[in-house]
């Protein structure tokens, strides 16, 4: 078994999330330092806010919640509450965010809706789940795997039976070799090729869930007297760029008034800040060389039906998603100033350590190229448009990095 720091240097911003909305009920915008300091958002911490509250309080908090203009309730939040005490955790916010809220206060025509990060439950703590991670780099190891079987690619293209599998089951496992005929079926049954799950090389990969490496911030809001520590997200608008035009596309339906994609995300090298994940891979190698040829009913001569070491994790992710760069530097060169971020990109990308370093892609926003397998077996065409964060800049771009521990 052999255990690795596995680290995260994000070169452009990353949102991860779960899928939650919050409305305007659910956080407060201030300026703690005045108007002309950058405003942050308070999630708040409805549940204990609500046990808490003084009898007035409530009779108050009833009244603008009850009131047939959502506003009222917004102002009271942002009014009453001590984010010192009910903030779960804050984040910056962009401008234009913050003066729509500050509009939403007097008249709630805006959703304001936003889309926050994962965080663990109990500290709200943010972190990259080790399936995200594990999941770019099974993609480009599956890839890795068919350029070197000439021909491979072309053949499970061509096999229905691989392609209508659910989730590419199939497919995947005739790649990594954990494909199977049932010894024994009754003659008049057909025999069917199943992917034994339980010999996917994947079983011997382990990644724990990444934390953010923050040292030079202090407690959240709930502890700290004054919370305005040192922030590493905030949480700014995306648009949806045409590569045919360069110009932010239209929406595709008319979308009900005031509906904008405001997603939380963290710094970057982009934005000139220096943003690391850590957490620990372990490659359980005797996985793949424990025999159990004597073993009944196992179709494989391991457990797994390969190995998997962290050389070939960094060649995959290497290969795989520099040549995604580029080609995606290449699509976006209509967008105005795009040129300027993937440059930057490109230049960090070629200084990478190729023994320790990859470079590679996660979250939201990755596109369809850095997400599937390359043709024939990616069946969708790819989109007309890129969703990138004022700047213009692309998401989840990233440098993995593997040191081996003692």
């Amino acid at each position: 078994m052999k255990r690795y720091r596995i680290q995260l240097h994000l070169l452009s911003p990353l949102h991860i999330g779960t899928g939650e909305e919050l409305t305007p009920t659910d956080y407060i915008i201030r300026t703690p330092g005045g108007n002309q300091q950058r405003p942050i958002l308070y999630a708040l911490d409805i549940p204990k806010l609500l046990g808490q509250m003084s009898d007035a309080d409530r009779q108050s908090f009833n009244e603008a919640a009850s009131s047939n203009n959502p506003a009222h309730l917004r102002r009271w939040l942002h009014e009453r509450v001590d984010v010192r005490q009910y903030a779960r955790w804050y984040a910056y916010v962009n401008r234009e965010l913050y003066e729509r809220y500050r509009d939403g206060l007097q008249s709630a025509k805006s959703e304001l809706a936003i889309h926050p990060i994962i965080r663990t439950s109990l500290s709200s703590q943010p972190y990259i789940p080790g399936s995200t991670v594990k999941g770019a780099i099974r993609t480009a190891v599956l890839q890795y795997l068919l350029n070197s079987q000439e021909g491979e690619a072309e053949k499970i293209a061509q096999n229905k039976a691989y392609q209508n599998s659910r989730n590419f089951t199939l497919g995947e496992a005739a790649i990594l070799g954990h494909l199977t005929r049932p010894e024994k079926q009754d003659r008049s049954s057909r025999q069917k090729e199943k992917a034994e799950i339980r010999a996917d090389p994947f079983r011997a990969v382990y990644i724990s869930d990444l934390f953010y490496n923050q040292p030079d911030t202090p407690a959240g809001p709930a502890q700290s007297a004054k919370p305005t520590a040192s922030l590493f997200t905030i949480v700014n608008k995306v648009n949806l760029f045409s590569l045919e035009s360069g110009n932010i596309a239209a929406p595709r339906r008319k979308a009900p008034l005031g509906i904008h994609m405001f997603y939380e995300m963290t710094f970057s090298a982009l934005n000139g800040r220096e943003i690391i994940a850590q957490g620990t891979l372990t490659i359980k190698d005797e996985l793949s060389s424990t025999d159990t040829r004597r073993a009944k009913n196992w179709n494989f001569e391991h457990c797994v039906s390969r190995s998997i070491s962290a050389a070939d994790i960094l060649k995959s992710c290497q290969q795989f998603y520099s040549k995604r760069l580029k080609e995606e530097a290449e699509l976006t060169s209509k967008i105005p100033n795009a040129s300027r971020a993937y440059s930057q990109l490109q230049q960090m990308a070629n200084s990478l350590n190729h023994n320790h370093e990859a470079l590679i892609r996660l979250g939201r926003f990755s596109h369809v190229e850095c997400v599937t397998l390359e043709p024939p077996l990616r069946r969708a065409r790819g989109g007309k448009s890129r969703t990138m964060t004022p700047g213009p800049l692309p998401m989840g771009w990233a440098i993995l990095r593997l040191d081996l521990m003692e």
